[in-house]
């Protein structure tokens, strides 16, 4: 467990609520596929396989709620699509994508199935998700 306190003292008594089993340490972090140390990873993994994210060009994707963020970045052929909920409740939003939903479309985070329409995507997140897709 990494800390950015003193392990003695009044930051240990005021700060630390460690328990067994919280969920916290990098031992129980590996074995929930939902933990952020796992959603790092998938983000290094994407980063790695996937030059949209470090070569790519970037262009906000309009959408119909104030409440959720939408983007997408490309390298030629390869796309990644974006887009985060930054409310506290669930939220939907019709983001207009173009042509850029290719021929091969992965979800890469989140399990949000996506109703495409007229050149937009459907999506429903919940609070505070996010959701990507690569698209080839």
């Amino acid at each position: 467990m990494a800390y950015w306190y003193k392990q003695t003292g009044e930051h240990k008594d005021q700060f630390n609520d460690d328990r067994p089993n919280d969920g916290i340490s990098l031992e129980e972090e590996r074995k929930d596929p939902n933990s952020l140390f796992n959603y790092y990873k998938a983000m290094i993994r994407l980063r790695q396989s996937n030059t949209a994210i470090t070569k790519g060009t970037y262009q906000t994707l309009f959408n119909n709620n104030d409440h959720v963020f939408s983007f997408i970045r490309q390298d030629g052929d390869k796309a990644v699509i974006v887009v985060v909920n930054l409310a506290d409740t669930s939220q939907a939003a019709d983001v207009e994508i173009g042509t850029a939903w290719g021929k091969k479309t992965a979800n890469f985070i989140g399990r949000q199935e996506v109703k495409k329409n007229d050149g937009k995507i459907n999506v429903n997140l919940g609070a505070y998700e996010i959701a990507a897709w690569t698209v080839e």
